[in-house]
């Protein structure tokens, strides 16, 4: 599948922004990013390929919820909402603007609220909320889900966040080049820059940064790095503004199109998205966010492009493995959907991690994987 807008990223965005309020933050976040851990040989185990190897494709509907809020005026703290319940419809559509100078993203958001009953499914409706919102004091400014491409390993890969703005294009594309990533494990390929503007405009999505531009990694990345850039423009675009997502990216640098990007890349002319296959990490799990609270059953949900249409997976409590498995996407070496029923689990922190298995034996690369810490919370009274 050559993706350019999918369905896929319609549902993800229609739940993300079916479910703004229904969670609270992690009380230790930092403590749960040092117990992280090291990358572990368990999916080449022969018995676990073995299984692996056997099982049909099928396919899975999936569904993600991320939460950012804004906290200061310069850098928006990320936060992970709990995978909400989804609905078909579209997002709510956001008048688009230009932002100003800097930080787009707006004023901080209100705290959130406690965790709805129900964890990621692709069809029912979002849980309530009874706790009643602050007042928006009649500004535009609307919290939205948005798709934002980091890197990790040298590939782009996806995380949904939700900010509070105005201008959801330039929300974006500040985040996916100055973060923060809910994950640690995510990264930019871009120094820290200034978004002037983000705009659809005469069929091209025009994006002018401030000079100066610079590369936070190795030259020979260059290229990752304006595709971290074009993928994230793109699908919010089409997820937020309505655009079609095949339109191509004009990147500017104080209002002029570069030369020599990064002293690299002649950027006189738009670029569109390249193969996903070629670009994107292969693993990636969308639900549970990283450090997100919530309440039992348990699923997770995710996209993988994989061989034999076959992810495993990992559960952990406390550093021990508590359970493990396999499941099923779509379609072989295509990005599709996976969804993993962990059932009822006891309130919690936990780790869950999903890869690739590894046909090579070991004597190839190291099997791509997406690792997300998660709280389960007790029940609502």
């Amino acid at each position: 599948m050559n993706e350019q807008w999918t369905p896929e990223e319609q549902r993800l965005s229609a739940a993300l922004n079916s479910a703004a309020d229904n969670i609270t933050p992690g009380p230790d976040g930092l403590a749960q990013i040092k117990r992280r851990t090291a990358q572990r040989s368990w999916w080449r185990q022969p018995a676990l390929l073995g299984v692996a190897a056997g099982v049909a494709t099928a396919a899975a509907a999936i569904v993600v919820a991320v939460n950012v809020l804004g906290t200061s005026e310069d850098e928006p703290a990320v936060m992970p909402l709990d995978s909400p319940t989804a609905t078909e419809s579209s997002p709510p559509a956001t008048p688009e603007t230009t932002p100003g100078p800097g930080d787009p993203t707006g004023e901080p958001d209100e705290q959130p609220t406690e965790p709805g009953e129900e964890n990621g499914d692709a069809q029912p409706t979002a849980p309530g909320d009874d706790t009643p919102r602050p007042e928006e004091d009649g500004d535009a400014e609307q919290r939205i889900a948005l798709p934002v491409y980091y890197t990790v390993e040298d590939r782009i890969t996806r995380e949904w966040q939700r900010v509070r703005t105005a201008d959801p294009l330039g929300a974006a594309v500040h985040q996916a080049l100055n973060g923060p990533s809910l994950d640690p494990r995510y990264e930019s390929l871009w120094e820290p820059v200034d978004v002037v503007s983000a705009q659809v405009t005469d069929g091209v999505i025009e994006i002018d940064l401030r000079s100066p531009v610079e590369l936070a990694a190795d030259p020979a990345l260059a290229d990752v790095a304006v595709q971290q850039l074009v993928f994230t423009a793109t699908a919010t675009a089409a997820s937020t503004l309505g655009a079609d997502g095949t339109l191509p990216v004009q990147i500017l640098v104080d209002g002029e199109p570069p030369a020599d990007l990064f002293g690299e890349l002649d950027l006189t002319e738009p670029v569109g998205r390249a193969d996903e296959t070629d670009i994107r990490y292969f693993v990636q799990i969308d639900s549970p966010g990283y450090e997100a609270e919530v309440s039992s059953p348990v699923e997770v949900t995710g996209v993988a492009a994989v061989f034999e249409a076959t992810v495993l997976w990992e559960l952990e409590r406390d550093g021990d493995v508590i359970d493990s498995g396999h499941a099923t996407t779509g379609e072989a070496f295509t990005f599709s959907e996976f969804s993993i029923d962990l059932g009822e689990l006891e309130p919690g922190d936990y780790e869950i991690t999903v890869m690739e298995t590894d046909p090579s034996d070991g004597e190839g690369r190291d099997p791509f994987f997406d690792t997300k810490a998660f709280t389960v919370t007790d029940p609502t009274p």
